[in-house]
């Protein structure tokens, strides 16, 4: 058996149905661990498998705030050669299942052959102030050489070793998620349980480096919560662990500046910066991050010559990153995020149509890295009519784009953007 799918749900009657009709052509095996659903997720498995004809494991497992532990649960059921992992919110994207398929059995063995496949995720949010992310994630690989480590963030490892698996890339996948912006984690009860599981593992016993570790999952989860001081000492305090790893400290680095920047703290910022850029093997997220630290300074800066002098420097700053430019875990920092920076320095110069333009231009692409709310403003500013948005959306990103327009203020500029959407696609469900 070539590749099993590796699921842990609980409460997704909603999200399944879309999740296995993606897999069904893909995979040899659907493995899922349910930890306590008290909805019909389980009769919604069952039947979709059996609509889709998925070989299915069906394991009513429990839940104890570790994320890793119930993915190793599952994990323990598979017996493809090789794993995709995947939530029930999210769905796999593969023309060509052969492709994909021929792709990973061509792979050598390790050594000389990888551990592990770097597939491109997109985070698309409901929130119209949200935007879409995207990064690589080792959503692939093999299962005799890896499984999960931390409650948290659980991160994949090589079997027996605490370091990160050999990897390539892949063409051949994608997967699309919906429900992981802020609002939607909030709103599903997620951010109090994640912060709990996050001080137990910190609780929990382990070698000094372990515990680096858990307070870096620490910083990102009050991060994530909106509670940045909090957030803010316990990137510090694993900055103090001796023996922290590079991976540790490149995040609790990360953190802090995106931290200080948003309050403004600008020589701070520039100290944790300046960490970062040690912590990090390759200049994307450091240099990322300077376009983003002197964006900020830029728009906070009352003298108009040292206002314009930033803001041009961060359009610099941002345009130095490739298109495809990814740090040193496959994250990527593409056009979604370098065109919110040149956007937003081109609106503070006062430049409200080039910025919009930047922003259709990435989303004719497929890139929707800007907020909803801000780009109808510059349409707005600049006097274009909003309807042009409908003619830049790409087909996949139709669903999204559709809720999160739900949400803006002036009915006019959506009406007219949906009906334009409307004409392009009339058999678009969303639309």
């Amino acid at each position: 058996m070539l590749l099993s799918a590796c699921l842990i749900v609980k409460d997704e009657e909603e999200n399944l149905v879309s999740c296995l009709a993606s897999l069904s052509r893909l995979v040899d095996e659907v493995v899922i661990y349910d930890t306590g659903s008290t909805d019909d997720t389980l009769g919604v498995a069952r039947r979709e498998a059996e609509r889709w004809k998925l070989p299915l494991t069906l394991v009513e497992g429990y839940w104890n705030d570790d994320f890793a532990r119930a993915r190793n649960a599952s994990l323990e059921h598979c017996a493809g050669i090789w794993v995709l992992w995947i939530d029930a919110d999210e769905v796999a994207v593969c023309d060509d299942p052969r492709d994909l398929h021929y792709h990973l059995d061509s792979l050598p063995d390790p050594p000389e052959g990888p551990d592990a496949v770097m597939v491109r995720v997109t985070d698309l949010p409901e929130a119209a102030s949200a935007s879409v992310v995207r990064y690589s994630s080792p959503r692939l690989f093999r299962r005799v050489r890896c499984h999960w480590v931390d409650r948290l963030h659980e991160q994949v490892r090589v079997r027996g070793e605490d370091s990160l698996p050999v990897v390539v890339g892949t063409d051949h996948l994608q997967i699309h998620a919906a429900g992981h912006d802020g609002r939607t984690i909030a709103e599903r009860g997620k951010l109090e349980r994640n912060i709990r599981i996050a001080q137990a593992a910190l609780d929990d016993e382990g070698g000094v480096r372990f515990r680096a570790r858990a307070l870096v999952n620490l910083g990102r989860t009050l991060w994530g919560a909106g509670r940045p001081e909090e957030a803010r000492a316990a990137f510090e305090e694993s900055l103090a662990e001796q023996d922290a790893g590079r991976l540790d400290r490149r995040f609790a680095f990360e953190g802090l500046t995106f931290i200080h920047v948003g309050c403004s703290r600008w020589e701070e910022a520039e100290r944790c910066l300046a960490g970062l850029w040690h912590a990090c093997e390759l200049p994307t997220a450091p240099l990322y991050l300077r376009s983003v630290l002197t964006l900020r300074r830029g728009l906070a800066e009352e003298d108009p010559a040292e206002r314009k002098k930033l803001l041009r420097g961060a359009i610099d700053y941002a345009l130095k990153l490739p298109s495809d430019a990814v740090d040193d875990d496959g994250t990527g920092f593409g056009p979604d995020r370098i065109s919110l920076v040149v956007a937003e320095a081109l609106a503070g110069l006062g430049d409200f149509a080039s910025a919009a333009a930047t922003c259709l231009e990435a989303l004719a692409a497929g890139y929707m890295g800007v907020k909803m709310d801000l780009l109808l403003h510059w349409l707005d500013r600049a006097g274009v009519d909003p309807a042009i948005l409908a003619d830049a959306i790409p087909p996949w990103l139709a669903a999204p784009f559709c809720t999160q327009l739900q949400e803006v203020s002036g009915g006019a500029a959506a009406v007219a953007i949906l009906t334009r959407l409307a004409e392009r696609w009339p058999d678009q469900r969303s639309v």
